[in-house]
């Protein structure tokens, strides 16, 4: 902690200040930037974009998760909840954004009779060719040249939904809790309530502070764990490890099963945040797409 962290903090709890939401912002800083990287040099479908939309939804998110842990050093939680809603509208924004991709895709495949009589290779260098000229889906162009903005909150929950690609996977999240985040976001937001004015004041008492953070961490838990299993089951070759293409490229034989390892920053991840508290989520994703993210007992990997 710096000397002005040290300073806007020094009148705040010990409690406040050691509880663990601070350690998870840090790690899910870091994971998003290491994630940004990671995945920059892979060109998203777009015709408007040269880069990785997802890069750069990720290296934003990174910069809102930054912001949230200075504020919440100050102890202003009402403006901490200004920014989980952003974080909230943005993580949505990126799954409807794939899902339309996804989508896109699958008319392709769908719709073009030539598909039909490909085999798995040549489709593979079909999509390869469609990709290289851009998959034109009207909204997201629009959005990417600043014509039009993408639907609101409103519209992309229920849509996100519906999608027949996360159907299974959305329904292992409740979404009624989901629905009273939201609403506390916006409560706070707007100042509904006399109490959300009183949570960003400079004076409050320690037990009513720490009682409201808990509250902010598990509703950033929450939102957090939705978005990164959402991303990793759309996309499970954002996690792959890079062992497998490295020994291809050096005219070496891969070791068995490495196609399946996922990049050490992204399992420890896994293990300190995601997994103690979605264990279920984390299996989902294992037995959809094969990648060894969690240890069984028995130490036998999946």
């Amino acid at each position: 902690m710096d000397d002005n962290e040290s300073l806007r903090s020094e009148r705040l709890p010990e409690e406040y200040l050691e509880h663990s939401i601070f350690g998870d912002l840090v790690q899910t800083e870091e994971f998003y930037e290491f994630l940004s990287d990671l995945i920059w040099p892979q060109i998203s479908p777009t015709r408007n974009l040269l880069g990785n939309l997802d890069s750069s939804f990720f290296d934003s998110l990174a910069g809102t998760v930054e912001s949230m842990r200075a504020i919440l050093l100050t102890g202003r939680i009402t403006d901490a909840y200004t920014l989980l809603r952003k974080f909230n509208e943005s993580t949505l924004l990126q799954i409807y954004t794939m899902l339309c991709f996804e989508e896109k895709i699958a008319e392709l495949r769908d719709t073009s009779p030539k598909i039909e009589l490909m085999d798995q290779e040549k489709f593979v260098q079909y999509l390869e060719h469609v990709f290289k000229q851009g998959i034109y889906v009207e909204e997201i162009e629009d959005w990417l040249t600043g014509d039009k903005s993408l639907p609101n909150l409103r519209i992309i929950s229920p849509k996100v939904a519906s999608f027949s690609t996360t159907s299974q996977l959305d329904a292992l999240f409740d979404s009624q809790k989901y629905k009273q985040i939201s609403e506390r976001c916006n409560d706070h937001v707007h100042t509904n309530y006399y109490k959300h004015l009183v949570l960003n004041q400079r004076h409050l008492k320690n037990e009513t502070l720490i009682v409201s953070l808990k509250q902010f961490a598990q509703d950033f838990r929450d939102l957090l764990t939705k978005h990164i299993t959402f991303v990793l089951f759309l996309h499970p070759e954002y996690m792959r490890s890079s062992d497998y293409v490295d020994h291809l490229e050096c005219g070496l034989v891969p070791e068995h099963g490495s196609e399946y390892w996922i990049a050490p920053f992204i399992k420890d991840f896994f293990n300190n945040v995601i997994t103690p508290l979605r264990p279920e989520v984390v299996e989902f994703i294992v037995s959809k797409s094969g990648m060894i993210i969690i240890e069984r007992d028995d130490d036998m990997e999946i």
